[in-house]
């Protein structure tokens, strides 16, 4: 699938939007910000991931890729991408699980002028990168949506069971039933 290289970007009736992504307001606010950019392509579920994904790879917002406004540890392209231009980039430390092991090492970032910037930029990926179509395929399922990013968004092996902590820490889904007879 095609990825578009825009979003129609409405204006917000609200408030401005927030520069950054500081608090979970912030945060779900930026989300519903994406959603209505993407309009239908946005699946329901989307917006619980994302937020989990931002207090997951950002600790809430504490880190931006240093000042890069990437919430979402969001790697640069080195060759051109849509209308032939550049990712802007940040070059700053990560952990990348390879081979069994954590790896620290240095990798190239996106940076982003915008908090929300970032998060049609998130919502971009996930809504059309060809690699997330088993994660769309539940569209109105946090938990099932997080857990088919398993392999695929990040290197780390509990990385959905994380993801899935972070949804159900902030709210963003029920919480789990106590067994039958606890």
């Amino acid at each position: 699938m095609d990825t578009p290289t825009t979003a129609a970007v409405p204006t917000p009736t609200t408030a401005p939007l927030p520069l950054d992504a500081r608090t979970v307001a912030d945060a779900l606010r930026l989300a519903d910000f994406a959603r209505d950019c993407f309009g239908r392509d946005y699946p329901s579920a989307l917006r619980a991931v994302q937020v989990a994904q931002w207090a997951l790879e950002s600790g809430e917002g504490v880190h931006d890729c240093g000042g890069a406004r990437n919430y979402f540890g969001l790697k640069a392209r080195d060759a051109p991408g849509p209308g032939g231009a550049h990712d802007r980039m940040v070059f700053a430390p990560t952990t990348e699980h390879l081979a069994g092991a954590d790896v620290r090492t240095r990798a190239n970032f996106r940076h982003f002028d915008t908090a929300a910037a970032c998060f049609v930029a998130h919502a971009r990926l996930l809504c059309y990168v060809d690699a997330y179509a088993p994660a769309r395929a539940h569209a109105t399922d946090p938990i099932a949506f997080a857990g088919a990013l398993q392999g695929v968004y990040a290197s780390d092996p509990h990385y959905s069971v994380k993801l899935v902590a972070q949804l159900r820490a902030l709210g963003l889904v029920p919480p789990v039933a106590p067994a039958a007879g606890a």
